[in-house]
C-alpha cells in the first residue's frame, strides 16, 4: 500500500498540515515495509534512524523488566 497524501492527512501526527506540507513530508518517506504478525520491528535497546508510521493493523510494544514478565 503506497503512502498517499490522503493517508498522511488522516494521521493525528500530521493533523492540521496543508496539502503542500504533506507533500513535502511524503518526499522523505524512504521506504514502505510490510511486517508479518509476530515479527520484531525493533528491540528496546536499538536505535533507529527512522520514524515508523503504522498504516494499517496493530503493533504491540513491550517493555523489558528486570524482574518478572515483560510488559506491554
Amino acid at each position: 500500500m503506497a503512502v498517499t497524501l490522503k493517508i498522511l492527512a488522516k494521521m493525528h501526527y500530521f493533523a492540521g498540515l496543508t496539502p503542500d506540507e504533506l507533500q513535502e513530508i511524503r518526499k522523505y518517506i524512504a521506504f514502505e515495509k510490510r511486517v508479518e504478525k509476530g515479527q520484531t520491528l525493533l528491540f528496546e535497546s536499538e536505535q533507529s534512524e527512522y520514524m515508523y508510521l503504522i498504516i494499517s493493523g496493530a503493533v504491540k510494544v513491550y517493555k523489558n523488566q528486570l524482574i518478572g514478565k515483560n510488559r506491554y
